[in-house]
């Protein structure tokens, strides 16, 4: 399972973006934690957003206060809603948005269901939750749900995109092209702290980056 977080100050745009999936079919709303639910027990943008807004006082010294992100199963892992709601909760306990108010879309606009989570990354005094080794605490924990659902762990899906990602071929033609795709697929898969690491991976598709 692959996790992919982003941290914005557009809660209106992280909320409309999955909001109109729902509206088309193509979402739907597995759960909220700490949100205004009305009569007909749904949850509308309009509500959700004034609930979140509520909370980000107006001289907030974080501007990104939107927390977003999507968690990916495996392509051929299908979960059922009450499990890919346990995997959110415990996802998000275990960042320590756990106590942070939060909304849960599932996905099935393609043929790898997937969530989204919206949260904020102020508690109610303003203060910013810990995100110190975001995405390196968030691997752990995604390696350690895999786990314990027994999914089909993300280095699979690394492994696939790397054997299906061809090496560049200036015999072939249409480098720019080539050269774009294999970098999409690094930069989507692979984490680095230098231009030495960065290269040791692409050096496997005969490239390499210079400063």
């Amino acid at each position: 399972m692959i996790a992919k977080i982003s941290a914005t100050e557009n809660l209106g745009g992280a909320l409309g973006y999955n909001f109109k999936k729902v509206e088309k079919g193509e979402a739907s709303i597995l759960l909220a934690q700490g949100l205004y639910q009305n009569k007909e027990e749904t949850y509308t943008m309009a509500e959700v957003f004034a609930d979140m807004q509520a909370l980000i006082p107006e001289k907030c010294r974080t501007k990104k206060t939107v927390f977003h992100c999507s968690l990916n199963p495996h392509p051929d892992e299908k979960l059922s809603n009450e499990t890919l709601m346990q995997i959110a909760k415990e996802y998000m306990e275990a960042l320590g948005y756990g106590k942070q108010p939060y909304i849960v879309f599932k996905h099935n606009d393609i043929a790898r269901e997937h969530i989204h989570i919206v949260s904020l990354r102020i508690d109610g005094e303003g203060k910013k939750i810990n995100d110190k080794f975001e995405k390196r605490r968030s691997k752990q924990i995604t390696d350690a749900l895999e786990r314990k659902f027994g999914l089909i762990p993300s280095s699979k899906v690394i492994d696939k995109a790397m054997k299906e990602t061809p090496k560049v071929d200036t015999t072939r033609g249409n480098i720019k092209e080539q050269v774009a795709s294999t970098l999409r697929m690094v930069l989507k898969h692979y984490k680095f702290c230098s231009l030495g690491e960065l290269n040791a991976i692409l050096s496997r598709y005969h490239l390499a980056v210079e400063e």
